[in-house]
């Protein structure tokens, strides 16, 4: 599979982080089917994502993890650690990842139809019968957004399979 990049412009046009928890009315259901659909083609590398901005990039620039934070960068390479669901990646790593694949994504899709703020995810940990759940931890004025917002880190959970 080959990945577009979504552009800083269509980036900016993500929504924030409260209004797509919002609009993930019912998360029960879609991670009740999802589940299975990762076990079976995401390798346990793959997970679902909140797709929200974190603030606005300006051309050019990507953003960029480093370990749990997120940050706007325009030097280095990079490579796709988070996708939309149509398979364009929006958030980036410095270190290597693997492409989801035709398979999953598709299957994504069709679980998924017409929710917009969700996509797949590039998971680190290989561990076998785990499922990483990230959640707020910290809160950091950012003054690029506009309006100004507040950026999360975040941090990550293991959970059992059985408390999916």
């Amino acid at each position: 599979m080959s990945t577009e990049i979504l552009e800083a412009t269509a980036y900016n046009n993500l929504l924030d982080v409260d209004t797509a928890t919002q609009l993930f009315t019912n998360r029960d259901e879609i991670f009740g089917k999802l589940g299975p659909v990762f076990q079976q083609y995401g390798n346990n590398k793959f997970g679902v994502c909140l797709v929200h901005r974190h603030c606005l990039l300006e051309e050019g620039e990507r953003m960029v993890a480093k370990g749990n934070v997120s940050q706007p960068e325009t030097n280095g390479p990079t490579y796709p650690e988070r996708w939309l669901a149509t398979g364009e990646a929006y958030e980036f790593s410095h270190e290597e990842t693997s492409l989801p694949s035709e398979e999953l994504l598709s299957n994504f899709r069709r679980i998924i139809g017409d929710i917009k703020v969700l996509g797949l995810c590039y998971v680190r940990n290989e561990e076998k019968d785990v499922v990483v759940l990230e959640r707020t931890e910290a809160e950091v004025t950012s003054p690029r957004s506009s309006p100004p917002t507040l950026l999360y880190g975040m941090q990550s959970r293991r959970l059992g399979i059985q408390d999916w």
